[in-house]
């Protein structure tokens, strides 16, 4: 069966930018309109973006799954409201993207999540396989955790629970190897499947954690960040994945193959390194974006970042919403939070650039975080770190 894109566009005609900066930049991706979705649609591999008056529908199809290594959900409006934000949280969006968006930024965004993110995310999702309890309305129930990431887990249990549903989750001591911790959430999918270390049919959740307050989002994050769950080695569950459904779909670009004979084999060899060139580009390129969070005038947090220590001096490219050039500006690495980030500080601001750095300090940002929710979200700020001078 042909292999699922790596990128799924849907929308009614809206994208039509997007579409152009995928085939500027050559990654496979397959375009669909509004009335010709199937039925059975197949996850991207890593990324799905779509406008609002599709996001629903695409999510109850499973494009926004919490799967290992499942793809990064992206919408871009032309309208927003916290309603709006609330129900793309709840099925599972990573990204809002506003209009007007800086066409840069939009495509490192774009190429943050097919050459960078999927490896990060599969990373942060963790094995586990001890039992826990959750409480859905009055009633508290025990559960199997199948696998836990900083964003939601994976919950085996005999119970269904419809999507949609909320509920709280309880981590024992001897999950969190510490005090115990208490995390709301959302049922986004449940499948059936076979719950751990017993023969009893059961069902798989996929739950999205939901509004975390900071300790408890900080908590989390050091116990991902760990590398295990609990006091030990993690618990490899054992209950069989339901398999994803496949489905045929169609090329998104044919390529005349070329004609027999030595000259053809040349094409073709200079076709391969011509591509493994761009590729190694990209993907360098997609290494040196990042996420700016918490903005003001003298400085902000970035995502951890794997070349950057305490000490480092930077230059970065901060891309704002116009189609005006990026504010440029130079900071010093001040701290490490560990899975935090990164705190940086401005150095000296000339006072063109401090001019437009409180314009943008005090608007929307055209890149919104969902997953961290409405406060979480306030400064947050597409990034490139550019070489130094």
């Amino acid at each position: 069966m042909p292999q699922a894109p790596s990128i799924l566009l849907i929308d009614d005609g809206e994208l039509d930018d997007v579409r152009e900066l995928l085939e500027e930049i050559g990654v496979e991706f397959l375009h669909l309109r509004g009335g010709s979705i199937p039925d059975n649609l197949t996850p991207p591999r890593h990324l799905v973006v779509t406008s609002p008056r599709r996001a629903l529908d695409v999510a109850k199809r499973g494009m926004t799954s919490e799967k290992p290594g499942g793809p990064e959900g992206i919408v871009v409006v032309q309208e927003d409201s916290p309603t709006l934000r609330r129900m793309l949280r709840q099925a599972g969006y990573d990204f809002l993207v506003r209009r007007p968006v800086h066409r840069s930024a939009l495509r490192l965004l774009l190429l943050r999540a097919v050459y960078q993110g999927p490896e990060r995310r599969s990373e942060e999702r963790l094995p586990s396989g001890y039992e826990i309890t959750y409480q859905l309305g009055l009633k508290r129930r025990a559960g199997v955790l199948a696998d836990l990431s900083t964003r939601g887990c994976r919950l085996l249990t005999t119970a269904r629970v419809e999507p949609g549903s909320q509920l709280r989750i309880r981590l024992g001591s001897d999950v969190t190897s510490v005090d115990p911790l208490e995390m709301g959430g959302r049922v986004v999918r449940c499948e059936p499947g076979e719950v751990l270390g017993s023969n009893a049919a059961g069902y798989s959740l996929g739950i999205r954690f939901e509004l975390l307050s900071a300790p408890v989002r900080s908590q989390l994050r050091e116990i991902v960040a760990s590398g295990f769950v609990g006091g030990g080695l993690p618990q490899m569950p054992t209950a069989p994945v339901t398999p994803m459904v496949e489905q045929a779909l169609p090329p998104v670009r044919r390529v005349r193959p070329p004609g027999p004979g030595l000259e053809g084999a040349e094409r073709r060899q200079h076709r391969r390194k011509t591509y493994s060139q761009k590729l190694t580009i990209l993907r360098d390129e997609a290494r040196r974006v990042v996420m700016g969070r918490d903005l003001s005038m003298g400085g902000m947090r970035i995502e951890p970042h794997a070349s950057l220590t305490v000490g480092d001096e930077i230059r970065l490219a901060l891309y704002a919403q116009d189609d005006r050039e990026p504010i440029e500006v130079e900071a010093v690495v001040a701290r490490d939070h560990g899975p935090e980030g990164l705190a940086l500080r401005f150095l000296a601001l000339p006072p063109d650039v401090a001019e437009r750095l409180e314009e943008l300090v005090a608007d929307l940002p055209s890149v919104e975080m969902l997953a961290d929710g409405e406060a979480g979200s306030l400064g947050a700020i597409l990034s490139k770190i550019l070489p130094h001078r």
